[in-house]
């Protein structure tokens, strides 16, 4: 795209010899002036260039900034002004100054463009999860009744494909949502006893699935913190599953919850998986991480879950890290500031 829509053709000049107080107040504004020697536009006048140049001539102020033509693109023009420190820069068609062109004009276009492709995005996505659900409802049943070994195989095959599939989409959509989070939404005291309870109530139909106990205590039942209990949920449920995928059949998963000098919460997820290598260690709560592996059984990794898991727990102001040992399990050590009891 070419920067002529962008080009302003009405602009506020000044003449080179006159004084800058006459000014002063809209250049504080942000007002940028075309300093004109007679009939010919010579330069720019803009705060930058006062302050850079503290002289009471217009004349002796001005910079000389490179000039821009209306076929160049708006790409290469912004660059431009990056380079240069311009909040405007003059545009010609052959030899005639035709208007002026703000960087504000096309940091807007920019800014309205990414919005644009996010909502795009956001809808294909959408589309897609919902093309995906309806796959993997049509195989479930078609598998149920198919007495054919091979061709349940190839079902089988295609519906865990699809919810690999459809968790990587859920997990697109929620990081969207994490980013564009408003940091004056309105957070509630949440109760964690009561969401581990719901967390690990969630993960017990896949982890009896491989034959896994999950142990779960907390020394006790009314401790709160702030936060958005939905957001909190996800963070803990993506721990959860992490521990139930890379634990091995009839292993153990334990949940413990306690206090740090009644100021913090510590939560605990423990166990006795396959462990993280120590060259994957550091790496695993990176986003779109390339430490990807897959679980115990082959249950693929979307390489987001632990990102996302960060960002939440970071954004009520706690912390996570972890500690693990190959092939003999890992720990998962969450925490959060309590909210005084009263």
């Amino acid at each position: 795209m070419t920067i002529q829509k962008f080009v302003r053709h009405n602009y506020k000049r000044i003449d080179a010899y006159s004084g800058i107080n006459q000014v002063r107040q809209d250049l504080l504004q942000g007002e940028v002036f075309a300093v004109q020697d007679k009939e010919t536009i010579i330069g720019l006048l803009s705060w930058y260039d006062i302050a850079a140049k503290p002289y009471n001539l217009v004349i002796d102020c001005i910079s000389r900034k490179p000039p821009v033509f209306t076929h160049q693109s708006v790409e290469e023009v912004f660059n431009l002004m990056q380079q240069h420190n311009a909040e405007a820069l003059l545009v010609y068609q052959q030899q005639t100054c035709v208007g002026m062109i703000y960087k504000k004009d096309l940091t807007a276009h920019f800014r309205y463009a990414l919005l644009e492709q996010a909502e795009i995005t956001k809808t294909i996505v959408h589309d897609i999860r919902n093309y995906i659900s309806n796959i993997s409802s049509i195989t479930e049943i078609v598998t149920k009744q198919q007495r054919k070994k091979e061709t349940a195989e190839l079902l089988s095959y295609a519906a865990a494909a699809c919810h690999s599939s459809l968790e990587l989409l859920q997990e697109l959509l929620f990081l969207d949502q994490l980013e564009q989070y408003d940091e004056n939404r309105q957070r509630q005291p949440v109760n964690v006893h009561t969401l581990l309870q719901e967390c690990v109530h969630t993960v017990t139909a896949s982890a009896t699935q491989k034959q896994i106990t999950i142990n779960y205590v907390a020394t006790k039942l009314e401790w709160h913190v702030l936060g958005d209990t939905a957001s909190l949920k996800r963070a803990f449920l993506n721990i959860l599953n992490n521990a139930v995928k890379f634990t091995r059949v009839k292993g153990q998963i334990t949940v413990t919850a306690s206090a740090k000098k009644n100021q913090h919460i510590i939560v605990s997820v423990k166990d006795n998986g396959i462990g993280i290598p120590p060259n994957m260690k550091d790496r695993i709560f990176d986003k779109f991480t390339r430490v990807k592996r897959k679980g115990t059984l082959g249950e693929e990794s979307t390489g987001l879950g632990m990102y996302i898991t960060r960002q939440i727990v970071e954004m009520y102001a706690g912390n996570i890290r972890v500690e693990s040992v190959e092939n003999r399990g890992s720990v998962f050590l969450v925490e959060f500031p309590l909210l005084p009891t009263a």
